[in-house]
């Protein structure tokens, strides 16, 4: 099927070429997506442009081929690199560039490899939760959200209904009501508020942990929230 490789850098192992598609440090910087825009200006000026994620499309492996058809979900693992946007040792962590879904669909994220945070708000809030290797959690749609490396590579599985569709503007200009950063010397992870967007900040450690995954009943989860809201670790 498919296997996660490698230490400091991490590299996915298929028996089949899967389509795939890389997102640069640039874009988020000429979307002001991200905080510290002088940093990473800096940054890309010294490095050049650098990939902060790279989205494999499972669909050619076959289980997976299986799924989208019989459930209608798509599947993806995302390798988001580690990273801060700076030269120096503190700065803000790499991380996707942010979404919330165009309809009520949920969406799933499975931990493979590593740790990382996910940052999801609506309402004057913003969640900022911990997840490690093995855990996963629920996205309720109601939500903007995005995966946050913190200084390792991360490797992310997700399931999300293919009509959810992915509302992107709403994060463009913006960001994100907190920010993640990181100070490499001290291994400490802090946050910086962002004065363009309204928000208290919740943090919470973990998710839930699964050996083995039901895809029916995710996709039955996924596609109608209201009726599953017990499933969703954070909910209306």
């Amino acid at each position: 099927m498919f296997r996660i490789e490698g230490k400091r850098r991490l590299h996915l192992k298929t028996s089949v070429k899967l389509d795939s598609w890389v997102r640069f440090a640039s874009k988020l910087v000429k979307d002001r997506v991200i905080m510290d825009l002088e940093e990473a200006r800096k940054m890309l000026k010294e490095k050049g442009d650098v990939c902060l994620y790279e989205v494999f499309d499972l669909k050619k492996i076959e289980e997976f081929e299986k799924i989208e058809e019989e459930d209608g979900l798509s599947s993806h693992i995302t390798l988001l690199r580690g990273g801060i946007f700076s030269l120096g040792r503190k700065g803000e962590c790499f991380c996707t560039y942010g979404h919330r879904h165009e309809k009520k669909r949920g969406e799933f994220f499975y931990v493979l490899k590593n740790t990382c945070m996910f940052l999801l708000y609506d309402k004057g809030i913003t969640h900022a939760i911990l997840l490690r290797e093995g855990e996963f959690i629920f996205v309720h749609p109601n939500f903007v959200h995005r995966a946050v490396s913190l200084g390792k590579d991360v490797a992310i599985l997700d399931f999300v209904p293919n009509d959810a569709g992915h509302d992107y503007q709403i994060v463009k200009q913006r960001g994100f009501p907190f920010h993640v950063f990181l100070d490499k010397e001290k291994r400490e992870v802090f946050f910086r508020k962002n004065g363009k967007v309204e928000g208290r900040l919740k943090i919470k450690i973990g998710g839930r942990k699964a050996k083995k995954l039901d895809v029916k009943k995710i996709a039955r989860i996924l596609k109608n929230p209201p009726k599953f809201k017990k499933f969703y670790l954070l909910r209306e």
